[in-house]
Order: C-alpha cells, then sequence, then structure tokens
C-alpha cells in the first residue's frame, strides 16, 4: 500500500524546486516518492525492536598525509574562472526572491 502522494503535491514540489517535469518525470515522481512514504510508514510502525543489533556509523575523514600548503592552487584555478574579483570567482546569481 502506498502512502498516498497526489499528482498536486508533485506539481508543488516542482515549483518548490523550480525545476520542470513531464508528464512521464511526474507519474515516476509520483510512484516513487509514494514508494519512499510507504516504506518510512513500515519503518516507523517497528515497536518491539529488542534484541536487533542497532548499528552506528559516522563520517570518518581520512588524514591528509600530504596536504599541500594553503593557496598553491589559487592563481591557476582562478585563472580558469570566466571572471574574478580579487581572490574570489563572480558567478551569476541564482537565488531571486519571490
Amino acid at each position: 500500500m502506498q502512502k498516498g502522494i497526489s499528482h498536486t503535491d508533485i506539481v508543488r514540489l516542482a515549483d518548490l524546486a523550480r525545476i520542470e517535469l513531464s508528464s512521464d518525470e511526474m507519474a515516476t515522481l509520483e510512484h516513487d516518492l509514494g514508494s519512499i512514504l510507504t516504506y518510512v510508514s513500515e519503518l516507523s510502525s517497528l515497536t518491539n525492536i529488542e534484541g536487533i543489533d542497532r548499528t552506528y556509523t559516522s563520517n570518518t575523514f581520512r588524514a591528509d598525509e600530504q596536504p599541500h600548503e594553503s593557496g598553491v592552487h589559487s592563481a591557476a584555478l582562478l585563472a580558469e574562472a570566466p571572471k574574478t574579483n580579487r581572490e574570489y570567482v563572480v558567478v551569476k546569481q541564482i537565488i531571486t526572491k519571490r
């Protein structure tokens, strides 16, 4: 049984994400998100978890074995950018107010 996610929900999500979806993509998303919600619903209904081994994972970062000096590659990287301002790459503003 899939949790209800409607076509209207998908349209609203696409609008919030500012993406355009074809009708096929909307149908696929409606199905996939419904499946995900069903799975999460099944997990949240678990009440008896006695004896189940809890697995804990954490992010593990590797040690920098041969770190380079800060700024060594900055000039070369900035030289490749189409537009810079001092030590920054200038990009087009993509976040706008509604």
